[in-house]
């Protein structure tokens, strides 16, 4: 480094925890592979590299894996041993102490051996630290996550305090508690309405007793009425409002206030660390030591004029993901492909087994599937009906249809090869009209018109279609590489708002191509350590083209289909909604996956409830035996042109800009409001009349200038680039679009 002293710099790495949500008895969670690196060696090496002289890990919990996997790349690191885990604090003690007995003073920076740090975040921290003669830097994002805590910084990255999530919501509970109080005008309450006021506040059940306090626990599950004045009595003084160097806060301040999250990437003065250490205390009944509560400390200590001793300060991350960590396997899989996006592995390590037989169970040589279609023997018979039903007519009508594209894919791919046959049917949406992803329910059922595409891997990457309805569906193809090698990309967003991936799809409007394309470049987007295999297949479908049954997502969901069990990857059916879903924004829309939801879940008769944020789904009785389901086709297109989406788009972009001055108007909400379904008298526990409230302070319609000088700095990088995705409106429809949103969520919920 040219900046600062020739000091050097020491680095402590946490590794002494337990890790058991990783579920493995004999790996420690730092030792589990980040694309292809154990992750507590990417971090060892980042700091050799970066920052740090000399590197202590210490270890706890299955000390010598961590020990062998570190000392087998990094022999000269030197290990401290924290005998028993009790806390983040107590761990850096005990890697910071055989640094004091060697008489080390120079800065240490301490982090934790589950983090993956992106390049230049350590060289960019220790700059900050010599560049402003601060006593502590440590990492903060602007992300907010339920499990982090809050930091609030100042304009000029100054420090104002930090809080961990059980302290802010300790101060958010009694905060509404006194409020609760002062509104009984001293009648009893039910224990009933303590209790929920305890689950609405504090964001992990498993820890309300210790947040709540041993006076007011046994009152949460009292069998009568408790007096208000009881309850009052069991408040501690001053629960509800926390001291820091910005004065007084409450709860509700600090959610609004604390608008980044602590990354645990710190950069300490060894003098400031030992004394921040030396005053740690016990924060649970184990005696557990946390580190963030050194910051703190550092904080609150003043001289005897009352001035601050220590000069803190946080360095805000340029991009959320420079800094990722994990704590399960599935948050590892995220990790993975941050790193991997990060790293450009998207010319993958392992090519998917080109010559590995399909699933027996789903697979058959084209001859076998040709011979069952046209025999149509009783057990054929059977298993068409066990998706179709008993009509006679719909079950030969099905029939024909397979065999029909059965003998297109030997005629133009040849009758050798061992072939998968995926469908999609189309569907109707019964209530719930595009507000899956605004969080509502759709209501939706599957109908008797479908997608069949036949399938069979290839051994290269070249992915051909051909149609039995050559003249609307003309034969296309294209390689998977072709198609990513052209344009850099982060991650699936950054590359279809690419220029030439917008520019590709305008020029091949409409054509059925891009749906194919859909389907599978998102898959290969998921999975950037393996190679996708290309495929031929052949396609034939009944779903009328532009009348509102989603005859194109039916494409990309039996492409979906296809290319999973030619490559053999495994996708959960949850995941699966989710990829097709983003696929289909690579046409242009930014719709749900609400449709593809429909067609991978779908019954017969049964209508399929699904909702979104979480993934929520559930069958209701749909039709009974007795009565049908007729669909009438209108003969009106719904014809996908490019102003279609944009119109589709800016409706969407109406309903984020209408949240957003939500927020905005309306902060003291914003803590319980993520998505547009969250704003509703029950959720917020308000009286109706204050919703419509809420949405009569909408004006009726903005301009994208107009937006521009209204919506606070929070929400304008968001904006700008949801104006990316459609042309410029004349104005967008701000009231109705979320009165619109709110009434059909209303009725999709009662609908079920």
């Amino acid at each position: 480094m040219t900046i600062g002293s020739n000091e050097k710099v020491a680095a402590v790495v946490l590794a002494a925890g337990a890790g058991t949500r990783m579920g493995s008895a004999d790996k420690h969670k730092v030792c589990f592979p980040v694309v292809g690196v154990p992750a507590i060696n990417r971090m060892v090496g980042a700091l050799r590299a970066e920052a740090a002289d000399a590197v202590v890990v210490v270890v706890g919990a299955l000390a010598g894996d961590v020990v062998r996997t570190v000392g087998q790349a990094y022999p000269e690191t030197t290990f401290a041993l924290q005998s028993q885990q009790r806390g983040t604090g107590d761990a850096a003690r005990a890697g910071f102490q055989p640094l004091q007995q060697l008489g080390f003073s120079g800065p240490v920076l301490v982090t934790m051996g589950d983090k993956i740090v992106a390049p230049g975040v350590f060289r960019r921290l220790k700059e900050e630290f010599y560049r402003t003669q601060s006593d502590a830097v440590f990492v903060v994002n602007r992300k907010s996550t339920e499990d982090q805590g809050r930091v609030a910084v100042g304009d000029d990255g100054t420090v104002e305090w930090l809080m961990e999530t059980a302290d802010i919501d300790r101060l958010r509970f009694f905060g509404r508690l006194k409020t609760l109080l002062a509104k009984t005008d001293g009648k009893p309450i039910r224990p009933s309405t303590l209790q929920k006021l305890a689950e609405e506040t504090i964001s992990s059940k498993s820890k309300i007793a210790a947040i709540v306090g041993p006076k007011l626990t046994p009152l949460l599950s009292a069998s009568d009425p408790v007096p208000a004045a009881t309850v009052a009595a069991a408040m501690d003084e001053g629960a509800d409002t926390a001291q820091t160097n910005a004065g007084p806060i409450t709860g509700e301040q600090a959610v609004r206030r604390g608008r980044y999250v602590n990354e645990s990437v710190y950069l300490i003065r060894a003098e400031a660390l030992s004394e921040g250490l030396s005053h740690l205390s016990g924060r649970t009944a184990q005696g557990e030591q946390y580190l963030p509560d050194v910051i703190s400390w550092l904080l609150r200590s003043r001289d005897n004029q009352g001035q601050s001793r220590f000069k803190i300060r946080a360095m805000v991350l340029d991009e959320p993901t420079d800094v990722v960590g994990f704590n399960t396997p599935d948050q590892l899989v995220a990790v993975e492909a941050i790193v991997a996006s990060r790293e450009k592995k998207v010319t993958v390590q392992r090519q998917a087994p080109s010559l590995r037989p399909l699933d027996s169970r789903t697979a058959k040589p084209l001859a076998a599937w040709l011979k069952l279609m046209e025999k149509n023997d009783a057990a054929t018979k059977r298993a068409l009906a066990r998706i179709y039903g008993s009509d006679e007519s719909l079950l030969e009508e099905r029939r024909r249809m397979y065999v029909k594209v059965l003998k297109l894919f030997g005629k133009r791919y040849g009758t050798d090869r061992q072939v998968v046959i995926s469908r999609s049917p189309g569907r109707i949406n019964l209530m719930g009209r595009h507000v899956e992803h605004r969080g509502g329910y759709i209501n939706t059922m599957a109908i008797n018109r479908e997608v069949l595409m036949v399938a069979a891997p290839r051994e290269d990457d070249l992915v051909r279609v051909t149609n039995v309805d050559r003249s609307n569906f003309p034969d296309r193809q294209f390689h998977i590489s072709q198609e990513l090698a052209a344009v850099p990309w982060e991650d699936w967003i950054s590359y279809i708002n690419s220029r030439r991936v917008q520019q590709m799809v305008l020029d091949a409007r409409g054509d059925w191509i891009n749906y194919v394309k859909a389907g599978v470049l998102r898959l290969q987007q998921s999975f950037r350590d393996v190679r996708l295999l290309g495929m031929d297949a052949a396609v034939i479908g009944d779903i009328p083209m532009a009348a509102g049954l989603s005859s194109s997502s039916a494409i990309v969901v039996a492409t979906g289909e296809a290319s999973i069990a030619c490559n053999r990857l495994d996708v959960t059916a949850s995941d699966f909604v989710d990829l097709c879903g983003e696929g289909e924004w690579y046409v242009g829309s930014r719709g749900g996956a609400g449709d593809h939801a429909a067609m991978k879940f779908g019954r017969r008769a049964q209508v399929s409830r699904v909702r979104f944020f979480p993934f929520a789904f559930e069958y209701v009785p749909g039709i009974p035996e007795t009565h049908r389901l007729v669909v009438f086709n209108s003969q009106i297109r719904a014809q996908k042109s490019a102003n279609a989406k944009d119109v589709f788009n800016q409706k969407v972009a109406a309903y984020e800009f209408a949240l957003m001055m939500i927020l905005d108007r309306y902060p003291h909400y914003a803590h319980l409001i993520e998505y547009l379904r969250d704003l509703s008298a029950e959720h917020l526990h308000l009286r109706p009349h204050v919703i419509y409230e809420m949405i009569q302070s909408l004006p009726q319609a903005m301009t994208r200038q107009e937006l521009r000088a209204t919506l606070s700095s929070a929400h304008r990088q968001k904006a700008e680039a949801i104006f990316q995705t459609h042309q410029e409106p004349t104005s967008y429809d701000i009231r109705s679009v979320m009165l619109y949103g709110l009434a059909e969520m209303a009725r999709s919920q009662r609908f079920g």
